[in-house]
């Protein structure tokens, strides 16, 4: 019996030892995902939401479209180019077909937000660190990421929080997600004090000319022919 208890005794502590190390990895993980740099006046992090971040999706082929190195698209729908991101100089508005090389994605930060956790639906977060406090009815939230696979993340008091939210789409709520405009979401409810504004930017190359955009113009995209033929 003895034995048997040592043996019980090992088992819970590799266990818990393993999740540990599991939760450390993924906070180490979500750091470097969501890592902050300063541009200017603009807080941007350098990527993308979901997991088409390695480069642009071609929906209609099911292949994905490398950025590195970049390769010029034919654009799918219009879209507009601004030449700097924190005050928006227009270049000019491009129509459907145009030629351009999309470079980088960026997520921009114009402001973090302010909500109140109203009422916990379901107590079911991560937490980075691990350690600390659980999230209460009274807590302030702000930042609301979209990561991907229907997970969001927030911050409270600087601490990264991680909760699932399979909620609507709305291209002008923050970062999209609707339930931070509405305050209704799947995990919790808020209230909302100021709404967050955070955007998805690429960086496109337009006959030479270094700029951005944020119309999502190469859904559907196909290779430039020459392209294809160089890789």
């Amino acid at each position: 019996m003895k034995n048997i208890y040592i043996l019980l005794c090992l088992f819970l502590f590799l266990f818990l030892s393993s999740s540990a190390y599991a939760d450390d990895d993924y906070c180490e993980w979500l750091y470097k995902y969501v890592k902050e740099v300063q541009i200017g006046n603009l807080t941007v992090i350098k990527g993308c939401k979901e997991e088409h971040c390695a480069g642009v999706k071609d929906r209609v082929n099911w292949f994905y479209i490398g950025l590195d190195p970049p390769v010029a698209l034919k654009a799918s729908k219009p879209f507009t180019f601004y030449s700097n991101l924190e005050t928006l100089d227009l270049v000019a508005r491009y129509s459907a077909g145009f030629m351009a090389k999309p470079t980088a994605q960026q997520i921009v930060i114009r402001d973090r937000g302010e909500y109140v956790i109203e009422k916990i639906v379901r107590h079911r977060f991560d937490y980075c660190p691990p350690t600390g406090t659980p999230l209460k009815v009274g807590d302030k939230i702000d930042t609301p990421i979209d990561i991907g696979e229907a997970s969001k993340v927030v911050q409270h008091k600087g601490r990264l929080v991680v909760f699932g939210e399979s909620g609507g789409y709305e291209p002008d709520a923050p970062h999209g997600i609707t339930c931070f405009r509405t305050g209704d979401c799947e995990h919790l409810k808020l209230k909302v004090i100021r709404e967050a504004k955070i955007e998805d930017w690429m960086t496109l190359e337009v006959d030479g000319v270094v700029g951005f955009t944020m119309d999502r113009p190469f859904r559907n995209a196909h290779y430039y022919s020459y392209t294809l033929e160089d890789q």
